[in-house]
């Protein structure tokens, strides 16, 4: 967990924020609203979901709207790259959802456990939450960047 929170802590100008190419396009088709929900255009068709088969938007936002980073680069030797790529990607969408037309605070969630690391988000609604209180209970390391 401490290097999760050292790697969204440190500067800009880091190797970190360098997103490769191949996770490019998981941003590049935008945003779109589904109601009351942001989505990643590029992931809305992968998903196959639809927003009543969840108890919540947060749910729904959760599940379509995640990324395994190694499903876009190839896993390296170093499990700390993954973590950079994640770091990068979040970053990235960050600033895709502040530059948007998209209404309301994001929640950005990273987990890493050395030989995955998956990015997501979902829009910060009142009484809905993804992750536990305590993220010490998750085996993964978990990083939080709102926006």
């Amino acid at each position: 967990m401490k290097l999760l929170t050292e790697h969204l802590d440190r500067g800009r100008h880091d190797r970190s924020q360098m997103l490769d190419g191949r996770l490019v396009p998981f941003l590049a088709r935008g945003l779109a609203r589904i109601e009351d929900c942001v989505v990643l255009v590029s992931q809305e068709n992968l998903a196959h979901a639809k927003l009543d088969d969840f108890t919540d938007e947060t749910g729904y936002e959760c599940f379509v709207n995640h990324v395994h980073v190694t499903d876009y680069i190839d896993t390296p030797t170093n499990g700390l790259v993954l973590l950079e790529q994640g770091i990068a990607l979040a970053r990235k969408l960050a600033q895709a959802l502040s530059d948007s037309s998209m209404e309301g605070h994001f929640r950005i969630i990273i987990s890493f456990d050395e030989s995955e690391c998956t990015v997501r988000f979902h829009k910060i609604r009142r009484g809905q939450n993804w992750l536990s209180a305590d993220l010490e209970k998750y085996e993964e390391a978990i990083g939080i960047l709102d926006t």
